[in-house]
């Protein structure tokens, strides 16, 4: 409007008027917007959750504003807004600046509403193509993870193993599980470690981490039931589910925990009254978009919020210890860590500040990545991120940390074989005998997507030798069309009977599996190179439970 009047005092022309309304519509709107827009890339842009060159953000803002406005900004510019604010005045009786503004408001309506649909093609678009370029697998990647299975066949007796169990089968490193324990320790010295039970309960990886020194987190009375049946002390464990029922908080007090974790002023008053040697931790909220699994956007409370907890929780005689975080699940980068511990340290010092108890613990979480079908940024990076302030609040601070795919995730192989064969469309397509309603569960639950390399590949269980790849789809045993492990996958020509091997598949696969279609949960052994040396195997095969 500003622009329109401007040009019409100096030209006195309507047309004129009505350019320069135009010129000015669109410096405004798109100063605002590809400066919003740029913004947002830089941070969140990455297809791997990671961050943007600046570089990088400007081409993807470029894209992405062509894509949502560029048809509708062609129509709007060249004829729809011109002509709207050069006739407004002709055709209303309106003084000129209430004529201009109907006018552009005509204009807007226009351009929004072309806009729209450039926007949801826009979307699907970018949608599909980071879907494409998030889980395409490279050629030196795919090389990577079929020498480490190489190496894990080799050490494990793969081919024996299945011999004996046959498919599908998941076997668990437990060796592998502790050496990641000592690399935490490492990289994150005097940071507790407590393992999340939800991602995978197997005896095996509980006896690797309490070998290690290490606790658990815990989030339902079945996970602490399930730790003292395999005669794991829980008094040091946490529990961590923010939403619990009263009958619940009694029963695991009475299993020996002492330390909860809350969120929000409900949660806070079951504590209320309770024993004085329960302990509280008050979940904070950091929003991750890049992460999989972002989860402050179900649980966690913002600073303000906090602050608030803490004040009641005095008032109402409930000790709050400290505070705990979650960045996300899944996430590259070590930026994020570094943002939230820096946030609750500054919080810690504003909340010691008031007097009273000083706080003592905070939990940092877990998030800690690993590698599928990308590199993930590794312990040690974020170690080395985290340990200036961590050695900073040596001696006044207790942290520890939720490992849970970090433990188990790279340490657990699954292998299948084919059940079948068809064509669709000139792709081949075979039938496994898991899928995303068994192991592969984490497809559709997390949108993460394994590794799979044919047997033969590895020279198991097959021809030998390398052999040309071709684009495939791969999909699970049910009777249902959403069972598809996965798309347009490299793999060699197979047969029925050929076996087919993914890593990283520990961490949430069999605890998200279910018995859709009456297909029987994937057997879960625990092996290890002591045990190949003539030692006992923890083993915990799904079709030896259910028969007994």
């Amino acid at each position: 409007l500003l622009g329109a009047a401007l040009t019409y005092q100096v030209s006195g022309s309507l047309v004129l008027a009505a350019a320069g309304g135009t010129v000015a519509e669109n410096l405004g709107f798109y100063g605002v917007m590809l400066t919003r827009t740029f913004r947002e890339q830089l941070r969140h842009g990455g297809l791997s959750g990671g961050q943007l060159t600046s570089r990088a953000a400007f081409a993807r803002t470029g894209a992405l504003s062509a894509a949502e406005f560029g048809p509708a900004e062609l129509a709007d510019s060249l004829l729809v807004r011109p002509l709207a604010l050069y006739a407004a005045p002709l055709v209303t009786n309106l003084p000129l600046p209430l004529a201009w503004f109907a006018g552009k408001v005509a204009a807007d309506a226009v351009f929004y509403l072309v806009a729209a649909f450039g926007h949801l093609a826009g979307s699907r678009a970018l949608r599909r193509l980071t879907h494409q370029r998030v889980h395409e697998l490279d050629d030196v990647t795919r090389a990577s993870r079929v020498d480490a299975l190489f190496d894990f066949a080799r050490d494990h007796d793969v081919a024996g193993h299945v011999a004996h169990w046959g498919t599908p089968l998941l076997m668990i490193d437990t060796d592998d599980v502790a050496r990641r324990c000592r690399r935490f320790q490492a990289a994150l010295p005097g940071v507790d470690l407590q393992y999340a039970v939800k991602v995978c309960g197997h005896p095996g990886v509980v006896d690797a981490v309490v070998s290690s020194g290490g606790s658990f987190d815990v989030a339902s009375l079945a996970e602490i039931e399930s730790l003292r049946d395999l005669g794991v002390d829980v008094r040091r464990a946490i529990h961590t589910h923010p939403i619990k029922k009263s009958a619940e908080i009694d029963a695991a007090y009475r299993a020996g925990l002492r330390t909860f974790v809350v969120d929000n002023p409900g949660e806070l008053a079951k504590f209320v009254g309770r024993p004085s040697d329960i302990r509280v931790l008050v979940r904070l909220s950091y929003r991750n978009r890049a992460a999989k699994s972002d989860l402050s956007a179900k649980f966690g409370a913002t600073a303000t919020q906090a602050r608030a907890l803490v004040r009641a929780a005095r008032s109402g005689g409930v000790a709050v210890v400290g505070f705990s975080f979650h960045v996300g699940s899944q996430l590259d980068g070590v930026a994020p860590f570094v943002a939230a511990l820096t946030q609750t340290l500054a919080l810690v010092d504003e909340v010691d500040a008031w007097g009273g108890p000083p706080l003592e613990v905070v939990d940092l979480g877990g998030g800690f990545p690993v590698g599928y079908r990308h590199d993930a940024v590794s312990i040690e990076e974020i170690g080395q991120a985290l340990q200036p302030m961590l050695e900073s609040r040596r001696g006044t601070l207790r942290f520890v940390a939720e490992l849970g795919r970090y433990l188990v995730a790279e340490s657990t192989v699954l292998v299948t074989s084919v059940i079948g064969a068809s064509e669709r469309g000139g792709v081949p397509g075979y039938f496994l005998d898991d899928g995303v309603y068994g192991s592969y569960s984490n497809v559709i639950c997390e949108d993460v997507h394994p590794v799979i390399v044919a047997a033969k590949e590895l020279s198991l269980g097959g021809a030998e030798g390398s052999q040309a790849l071709e684009r495939v789809t791969l999909a699970g045993p049910t009777c249902d069309s959403v069972d598809v492990v996965a798309r347009n996958y490299p793999l060699p020509q197979l047969a029925i009977g050929d076996l087919l091997l993914s890593p990283t598949m520990g961490a949430y696969t069999s605890v998200t599996a279910t018995d859709f279609n009456g297909v029987p949960r994937t057997p879960i052994i625990a092996v290890s190179r002591r045990a190949r040396a003539g030692l006992s195997i923890r083993h915990e095969p799904a079709r030896e439970q259910d028969a007994a």
